[in-house]
């Protein structure tokens, strides 16, 4: 039984491998208009597969619209192909029971403005961690489309849309990759944007800055940082977390918000650490003074609803956007991805978005 189903999945691979190519070709203008394909015979004594899976692959591309077969004349390239593709599908990766972060509706809303501006329609979906281990049963899904831009999914799914000729971006960081992609990647520069955060916060005179992440590594990166402004930054002050909304430190950041010592300033790895931290807040029932900051580094997405405003260093969902759609719209439509050369990846300038913090007042520290 398991040798049956072996040979089901090769012969599964072996007629996308078939489709692909000949798809690409079509759409490439290597095969024209009109123009007569192979039979099924000779494709199959080709590529070294049986029939069926030769007319399995044909059934599909007539299905598409790109090839036109009829009964005793064979099968020709449609001298009438459908119209093009004119929408961009957006993917994005969601942890079941997790909620939903505040950034997703800013990031929708980015593409769809975006894309409508540049004539095309956006279309999203939302896949889990565990469909995406799997990602061979999604191919049909994306095959037919002009461009699909992926937000943080594993790369085996965007190394897949690539190897059947699917145009594709993906928006990091990717700070794991150390090597070029066969594809554009887009990313922030990390390091920059912390290093900025802290920046910011020094310029409008905090020094006693608490560091609170979701995500290890990024503490370093913040400690390089209060290293180049010689502020004496406490340990316990420097807070990461291994878990979901915190749930495993807790006690330290209510240890920290009750600490006497006086702190003046909360920088956040993300947006979504600063609106967890402050969720944490006010489940312990406590309010942040008015003069205390919270900045964080990311997407610079809507905050604004937050109990206390933060300031964000970072780039804007919109400019994600168009960088991808612009990688999407250079990429030809039939693509050969055995002749893409590596690339290096996309690093987008990040700016400043203050929240308040500039009406902070400058002296007149007060602990949590």
């Amino acid at each position: 039984m398991s040798q049956t189903l072996t040979q089901k999945q090769a012969a599964s691979g072996k007629r996308e491998r078939l489709r692909a190519m000949l798809r690409r070709d079509i759409l490439s203008g290597k095969l024209r208009p009109g123009q007569a394909l192979p039979t099924q015979q000779a494709l199959s004594r080709r590529y070294g597969m049986r029939e069926m899976t030769t007319h399995l692959a044909m059934s599909q591309l007539v299905s598409e619209g790109l090839v036109v077969s009829t009964r005793g004349r064979g099968s020709i390239v449609n001298p009438n192909p459908p119209r093009a593709v004119t929408t961009i599908d957006f993917v994005r990766v969601s942890d079941p029971g997790v909620p939903e972060r505040p950034e997703v509706a800013d990031q929708t809303a980015a593409a769809s403005g975006v894309c409508e501006s540049r004539g095309w329609r956006a279309a999203w979906h939302v896949l889990d961690f565990v469909t995406l281990k799997s990602p061979q049963p999604l191919l049909e899904r994306f095959t037919n489309a002009r461009g699909v831009v992926v937000y943080g999914a594993p790369l085996a799914f965007s190394d897949m849309l690539h190897a059947h000729g699917v145009p594709v971006v993906v928006i990091g960081p990717f700070d794991q990759v150390s090597t070029p992609l066969p594809y554009p990647r887009i990313e922030r520069n990390r390091h920059a944007i912390l290093s900025a955060v802290v920046d910011h916060l020094v310029d409008i005179g905090r020094r006693k800055i608490a560091f609170v992440t979701h995500t290890a590594g990024r503490e370093l990166i913040f400690m390089d940082a209060v290293r180049r402004h010689r502020l004496g930054i406490p340990t316990d002050w420097i807070i990461v977390s291994r878990g979901q909304w915190f749930c495993d430190v807790t006690d330290r950041l209510r240890a920290l918000w009750r600490n006497p010592r006086e702190i003046d300033a909360f920088c956040c790895g993300s947006e979504y650490d600063a609106m967890v931290l402050q969720a944490h807040l006010l489940a312990d029932g406590v309010r942040v003074p008015a003069d205390v900051a919270i900045a964080a580094c990311d997407t610079t997405s809507n905050v604004l609803s937050a109990p206390v405003p933060v300031t964000t260093v970072g780039v804007e969902h919109r400019e994600f956007c168009a960088r991808a759609i612009e990688e999407i719209e250079r990429i030809k439509p039939g693509f050969d991805p055995r002749e893409d050369a590596p690339s290096k990846p996309i690093m987008l300038p990040h700016k400043l978005v203050v929240r308040a913090s500039t009406d902070l007042p400058k002296t007149g520290r007060r602990a949590l």
